[in-house]
């Protein structure tokens, strides 16, 4: 069940970026960091990033039901994990950082479960 969960979890940041991509011309990151820094100090503190990780858990419990914390616990662990500087919150570098490796996680799991179609993309 764990990588559905944490499948789940990239997929709420890939849709940040179908957003910036469709409404807007800035860069992808930093628009997914704009939308997180609701108090606009150029840091993403852990109590937006806490508002954040309750949304996703809120939709897998739509989504599953019962007690859905997988994915929103380990982005909390990523996100401290990302605090390069240790000032507890994230600068726009620290989150890019952060967001490259839930993708790249999302990308070794993909790839895990292609492996019996020579790498190719399943069917939507």
């Amino acid at each position: 069940m764990q990588k559905p969960l944490t499948t789940m979890a990239a997929a709420v940041l890939c849709a940040m970026s179908c957003v910036a991509n469709a409404e807007s011309s800035v860069p992808q990151v930093r628009f997914e960091f704009l939308a997180l820094d609701t108090n606009g100090d150029d840091y993403v503190d852990p109590q937006e990033f806490g508002v954040f990780t309750d949304s996703i858990r809120e939709a897998m419990r739509a989504r599953f039901g019962g007690d859905r914390e997988g994915p929103a616990d380990r982005l909390l662990q990523l996100y401290g994990a990302a605090d390069a500087d240790g000032d507890g919150m994230l600068n726009e570098a620290e989150f890019d950082a952060l967001k490259a490796q839930v993708e790249s996680k999302r990308g070794r799991m993909r790839q895990r479960s292609l492996g019996g179609r020579g790498g190719q993309d399943a069917a939507p």
